[in-house]
This record gives C-alpha cells, structure tokens and sequence, in this order.
C-alpha cells in the first residue's frame, strides 16, 4: 500500500497513481491503454453489449472500450473491471470483465456491488444541498453551533459547513490512524476518532487553503444526522438514492455480507488475494457508499434532471471555490471540477493504493463515464481508464503535449507542498524539473499550464496572484486532484541532467 501519505477513500495526488512514478517505477503503463482502441476495427473476443441508445456514438464504440478493459487488466493487473457510458442520463453502454471475488470465482457482471470510496462526497454534497434548499441547513453557520461535541473548541467557531464541503476546513484528517488501527486488530472509523482529529489544531485558517480531509465530511454527515434526527444511511436512502431511481446503492456499512458485493483484492506472489483493507466500516458520509455500475452512471444524470436540487443549488454545488485572499480552486461541494480537451468535467474519484471509483461527467455533451475495479495497487487504475473511454466517447484521439512558448520559466521554480513533504520545481536549462523522488521535466502548454510525458492525460495549472505564482492545482485525466501551495525559495540544480524523462 502507498502511504506516503496513506490514500484510502480519499486521495491525495502524490499518493496514489503516480506514486510508482515518483520512485521512479519506469514509463506508464498508460500508454498501451490509451493507445489500444486505435487499433484497427477488428472484432474483439467479446464486445460487451451497449444499450438500446447506443446509436448517439459511434458504432465501433464498445470495441474500442473493449480494447481499453482488456489493456488495463493486462497492463494492471485488475481482477474484476466493470466500465459504463451514460448519455443524456440514460445508461447505453455497460461492460464486465474478470472476477468479483477471487475467493469463489464469481464474476462481475451488471449486478455487481462496489465500494466507490470518495465519490461518496458526490451523495454528501448533494444531501447537504437539500438541506440547504429546504433551510434546514445554513452553510455559513458555524460548526461549533452544530455539532455540541465540539463547542468548546475554538477553531470550531470559525470552521463553516461549505469549508468542511470544500476541503478547505484545515482540519486534520483521521485517515492515516484509522488505517493503521483497522490493519493492526480490525478496529472501524468511529465517530470518536473523528471528533478527535477535529479538535486537532488546523493545518491552516479555515477557507484560506485545500487540502483533503475525510474528517470534514465525516463531520457532515454528524451534522446531517442532528438535523434530520436519522442516521445518515437512512438519510441517503429516504432522501437522495429513492428519489434520484437509484436501485442498488447505499452503505457499504449496511450489506457487509452482500453476496454481490466485490471483494478488494492485492496483487500477491501467487497471484490475486483478498486484501486486508477489503471493507473497513465506519467511512459513512466520508467514503462509505457502495453501489452498482451502472447506478454510478446515472448520477449525474440525476442529479441535474429530477429536481431533486433546485437550479441555484446545483449551480452551488458545481461551482469552483474561492481562497481566501488566493486563488480559485476547481472543486465544488464534494465535486471535482475539471476540462477536457475544453470539454468541462465533474465528477469525483476514489480509492486505495489506487483509484478504484471514477465517475466523470460532461456536462455540454451529456455524456457520463463511470469506471469501477476491485485491485488495490493496479498499474492501471480506474482514473486512466474512465479517461481513455470519454476521450473515446468524445471521439477524441489520445492527448498530445505540444509545447508552447513560455517566458519567464523560472518563476515557477520553487517548493510546493503536498502533505508528503512537498516536491520542487527547478529550473534545468531551458526546461521546468519536478522532482519527488525521481525528477520529470513539465512540458509547457500554456502561460500557466504545462503537461508532462509520464501522463499525457494530466495537467498542472499554476495559480498567479499579482504577478507572483502561488500555488499550482494539479488535474488527472480531466479532473481537478489537489492544490499545493508554493512554499517559496527558488530551486538550483547544478547540472543540466534531469536523471528522468525529457520533455520530448
């Protein structure tokens, strides 16, 4: 497992996908997923079959997104995969491969019940919004005044519930001990622990930075829980998963012995083996949710089609957050903001050692992928693939990094923190270094965005303030994943060798 920082539902950019890159684990294995559905139109051992809408895309469409499965399971390895396209809220395409649960040999199929980790704050938003729409919930209100257990902590005063929403509450996270405590005798995430991470002193002043914290939606669901007087699974069956039509979704927490349910599995010596953090219960609000593929799929579609939400709170949840005196940053209430080839993204991302949950949402074309795999640690995580299958639904080729033109390169150099102690930015010659571990030359894209070989698909996009570069979000696969402050302190490399990939 990656734990430098521990990435468990939730997910911090260094810590999960890219952590085999940083230590240097060689060239991604990306590249042979995005590469295969431009192979040519042969037909492959088995085309999942698309929904009765299917003619909106193209018809070697589902060959394609057989070709990008069957290339991921080879390249990961992945031990059950189960990939859907929804277009205009209705699902038109989904897809199974491989096994549910390595321990009896079923396999996935269209029933199949994942844990989504993160894209949980997806349902937690959406639920805090209702309340707001009804009055029953003031986002501005203090979360001293809403939660008794912590009104005699004075940060708690200035912590608002659209911080806890947005990840910029500066409350410490739990996740790193509750790991550790559920691996060591199989102890669960308590309200408890999460009440003392919460009385811990902040990273930083609330609404002034972003960094991801389960605790903060934990909190919510706490409050959510007060407010209604019902603990929060009933809350999200009665008032989000009923009236949004979404049949097979709920606690993970409520069906721990659900035969459908996937198993996650490691990658041992002999093979596939159920891992030792399969379900740790407890995660609720914060990352708790199971569901099914093509339930996922419908979400977004839901959520923007059956009223649920008015029109001012769904604008709400979809908006970008503004820091305090500093930049604007692409994640919404409980969402992930993001572009595409200059197709606007949202949607969330969830997982272990690796994104096991992606649901990716374009809004201008309405069409939604949702990727959904059971294997902690895979070389392909679900992130590249959901990527690989809307570029694919788009009908857009692979990424291409063509660089641009930059003045001034070298005031982007500098440290910038990443909650795993931090990463520089150097300037090397003509060229942008990153180093964490390994060293990686950015290519530049833009005056303020740059790609990098290692993952086409990725952006970094700096944040300038009066002239000076503050910080820089970091995108996966058109998704917004994190924001890092810039520490200040210009790097210096002696020598023009960047012991790592080239910007060609």
């Amino acid at each position: 497992m990656i734990r430098a920082p521990v990435a468990h539902r939730s997910s911090t950019p260094s810590a999960c996908r890219r952590a085999g890159a940083e230590r240097g684990a060689g060239p991604a294995l990306a590249a042979c997923v995005l590469g295969a559905w431009l192979a040519s139109g042969c037909e492959p051992d088995r085309t999942p079959a698309p929904g009765a809408a299917a003619g909106m895309f193209p018809p070697h469409l589902p060959a394609r997104v057989d070709s990008i499965a069957r290339a991921a399971r080879a390249a990961g390895p992945i031990a059950g995969l189960s990939i859907a396209i929804a277009h205009d809220g209705a699902p038109v395409f989904a897809g199974t491969w491989g096994v549910a649960d390595v321990s009896s040999g079923a396999e996935v199929d269209r029933s199949t019940v994942y844990e989504i980790g993160s894209v949980t704050t997806l349902f937690t938003g959406a639920g805090a919004m209702l309340l707001a729409d009804e009055g029953e919930l003031d986002l501005d209100a203090p979360v001293a005044s809403l939660l008794p257990a912590l009104a005699d902590v004075p940060h708690a005063a200035s912590i608002r519930v659209r911080h806890l929403l947005t990840h910029t509450s500066g409350v410490r996270d739990f996740e790193p001990e509750a790991v550790d405590a559920w691996v060591e005798d199989g102890s669960p995430v308590t309200t408890a622990l999460v009440l003392e991470a919460a009385r811990e002193p902040l990273r930083f002043a609330p609404g002034t930075s972003w960094a991801y914290s389960n605790t903060g939606f934990r909190l919510v669901g706490e409050i959510v829980a007060r407010l209604t007087g019902r603990p929060y699974g009933a809350f999200l069956e009665e008032r989000i998963v009923a009236p949004l039509g979404l049949e097979h979704t709920s606690l993970c927490d409520e069906r721990p012995e659900d035969p459908l349910r996937a198993r996650i599995h490691d990658v041992g010596p002999d093979g596939f083996e159920v891992s030792r953090l399969d379900h740790q219960p407890g995660y609720t609000s914060a990352g708790g949710i199971c569901t099914t593929i093509e339930d996922l799929v419908r979400l977004p579609g839901a959520l923007t089609r059956s009223g649920l939400l008015s029109d001012s709170a769904l604008a709400r949840m979809l908006s970008p957050t503004v820091l305090v005196g500093g930049p604007t940053i692409d994640y919404g209430l409980g969402v992930r903001l993001g572009v595409i080839d200059r197709h606007a993204t949202w949607g969330g991302m969830g997982g272990v050692g690796t994104y096991w949950a992606v649901l990716i949402h374009v809004p201008d074309d309405e069409i939604t992928v949702a990727v959904l795999q059971n294997t902690d640690g895979a070389g392909e995580d679900a992130l590249t693939i959901a990527g690989a299958v809307v570029r694919a639904a788009l009908g857009l080729g692979p990424p291409t990094l063509r660089p641009a033109g930059v003045e001034h390169l070298g005031r982007f150099a500098g440290r910038y923190d990443d909650e795993g102690g931090g990463f520089a930015i150097a300037l090397v010659g003509d060229s942008l270094i990153r180093s964490r571990g390994s060293k990686h030359a950015l290519v530049p894209l833009g005056p303020l965005e740059f790609g990098w070989g290692l993952f086409p698909m990725d952006r970094f996009r700096f944040h300038e303030l009066d002239g000076e570069i503050v910080g820089v979000s970091d995108y996966y696969n058109g998704l917004f994943a994190g924001f890092f402050p810039r520490l200040g302190g210009l790097e210096t490399v002696p020598h023009p060798g960047t012991g790592g990939e080239s910007a060609g």
